[in-house]
Order: C-alpha cells, then structure tokens, then sequence
C-alpha cells in the first residue's frame, strides 16, 4: 500500500479521527476553530490512518499510475467571464486591481469540443466534475446542455458552483430537474470589513429557505465561507445564522495574495493526486486552490499542461504532473513552489 500506520500517539487522537469519520467534525470545522487558538493552518486528513504520528512512505516511480490512476475529481472554469463584480471577488471585484497579468483582460472560453474531450477522460477514471471559476458558470449559455450530456454519459457526480445572485426560481427548477449533485452549491467571501456584501449574504439565506421549503436535506448543500483572520468573529455569527435555517456550512481561511510563512514539514498533499483544474485556456492545474492564483501570478508557474496542446491522458501521466507528486512524495518541494507557500493542502496521502 501507499502509506502504512507505524504508531498511535494518544488515544485523544483516536477519538478525535473517529469523530472524523462518523461525520460529528469535518475537517473544514476544525480548521476554522484552529484559527481561534492562532493554530498553524492546514487541511487535515479525515481517514482513521491519520491517527498514526508517522508514514511509512514508499517512492516507486510509477506510483501515479499504481495509486492514483484518474483524478478524483475535475474541475472546469468554462470561462472567465463575469458580470456580478462582487466587491469580495478575487478575479473581478477590488482585490482584481492588484492583478500583474493579463488573463481576466482577454476572453477565453472553453470550446464545445473540449468539453466532450473532458467528459470522455472523466468517464476512464469515473471521474466527478464539477463546474466552477474563475468567472460565473450560469452565465454560459451551454451550462444546462453541458451538465444534461455529462449526466447522460454516467458521470460520476455533476456539480455547479455558481454566484446566488444567479438562482433565480427558473434556474432554480432547472438544477433540481437535472439532478446535479448537488443542487445547491455556493461560496461567499469574506475578507474585508470594507467590502459590502449584505445583498449577498441575505441572498445566500433567502435561497437556502427557499431550499428548505423544497425539502431538500443538508446534504443536497455545499456552502462554503473562505474568510480571512481579520474576518473571524463575522464569519462565525453567519455561521451560525445558516446553522438556525437549517444548514451547515463549511469554512474556510485562506489567503491566496501573499506568501505564507508556516511550517512547511507537512505530509504529502493529497490534491496533487486526486484533483484537475481545467481553466479557460485550457491550461491544467493541480487543484482547486490554485484558481485563485490567476490574476496575480501567470498560470505556468503552476500549469502542467493544456488542452489545446496535448490529451488530457498524456497531461495526467506526463513527466510535470509525474514531477510534482514526486516531489510531494519525497518530501522535497521548492521552497519558492506554489505548493510550498500554500496554507491548504489536503493531508490525505
């Protein structure tokens, strides 16, 4: 196997992984409460094994292939375009005027032909997709036609994460009679104090009522809150009046403008094996967090490929992806890399 257990610190620490696995803490909870005790942050593994206070790690180098042979999860920017301009907005609002390049000044979309390309490699490895940023899904008119064709070919799981903003009643009954996994899929930022989003939460609590006067359970919602430490205590509080409507959101905090100086002796980074970030230029990342890197930093100093270039299969198994899980692997990552300066990696390896 990948990785082994080689000991058991304290039985706090079984309780607490148990506690994990049965649902009671989710990971994105515990990073938020960390943040309270000054804690350094990272994302931390939810499996049992994670109990173990040292892996045994092995460094074969075909392991990509023996371990993780598909993504688990693709993720598509059909394109970075977006008219809502939330002041919060790391790509369109005001944190955009510190942009050094050029990629949200120029259009770029994801081609018709393409997408049917993703769809294919997804169906290999039984891959989720799930649409996201950078820019606004349900402004694409081919969002609803796109999501019916990944359903008829047996994808996995099909998600949309969108603006609320953009749920109105129709799109509403769309999303419910298309059976996306799931429906409702939202994030709201919080960053600063100067930024007024009240339009945006009140709206985020208007459709979640609208949600429960559907019926739908707390697992038809995924809703993140990223909040930066300035932001904690209002995080918190709206934490706590969508837990009163009835929802549970996650929370995240993150800073994606600036480098970080935590403690780097950290276990391998699951999302360098298990996500794709697929963005409007066809360029391939290794994951989620690093969309928001666009903008500010050019997209090759995370890209291992593109679409417009090679096959999706030979991104994947190629000699840049098969270069950074190595160095995740081994425990040897740049100290000047996008991953070295992250403050979320995925302790799932």
């Amino acid at each position: 196997m990948f990785c082994k257990l080689t000991s058991i610190d304290s039985l706090d620490n079984y309780e607490i992984n148990m506690a994990y696995n049965m649902h009671k803490i989710n990971k994105e909870t515990k990073d938020f409460l960390n943040t309270a005790d000054k804690r350094e942050q990272f994302f931390h593994d939810s499996r049992l094994l994670s109990i173990a206070s040292n892996w045994s790690v092995l460094t074969s180098e075909n392991i990509v292939e023996e371990f993780f042979k598909y993504p688990y999860t693709i993720y598509i920017g059909l394109e970075n375009k977006c008219d809502t301009k939330c002041p919060q907005c790391l790509w369109f609002g005001e944190p955009s005027q510190l942009h050094k390049t050029n990629y949200f000044r120029q259009h770029n979309r994801i081609t018709d032909e393409k997408f049917y390309k993703i769809v294919e490699f997804a169906k290999l490895g039984n891959s989720r997709i799930v649409f996201s940023g950078p820019g606004e899904p349900l402004y694409d008119d081919r969002i609803f036609e796109f999501i019916k064709y990944a359903k008829s070919q047996k994808i996995r799981k099909v998600e949309v994460a969108y603006h609320p903003n953009m749920l109105n009643e129709e799109n509403f009954i769309k999303l419910l009679k298309l059976d996306v996994n799931p429906p409702f899929y939202i994030h709201l930022f919080l960053i600063s104090s100067n930024l007024n989003i009240a339009k945006d939460k009140e709206r985020i609590k208007y459709i979640l009522r609208i949600a429960k006067n559907h019926n739908l359970s707390n697992e038809c919602i995924v809703f993140h809150i990223t909040y930066s430490p300035t932001m904690f205590n209002e995080a918190f509080r709206y934490f706590l009046e969508i837990k009163e409507i009835g929802y549970e959101a996650q929370l995240y905090n993150e800073s994606y403008t600036a480098k970080h100086t935590i403690n780097n002796n950290r276990y391998s980074c699951g999302l360098i094996f298990k996500e794709m970030y697929i963005f409007p230029d066809g360029s391939v990342g290794n994951c989620s967090i690093q969309r928001n890197i666009l903008g500010f930093e050019d997209e090759s100093i995370f890209s291992y490929g593109n679409i417009y270039k090679d096959s999706l299969h030979d991104i994947w198994f190629g000699e840049k992806h098969r270069k950074i899980a190595m160095e995740h692997i081994n425990h040897n990552i740049d100290k000047d890399s996008v991953c070295a300066n992250c403050n979320s990696w995925y302790n799932e390896c």
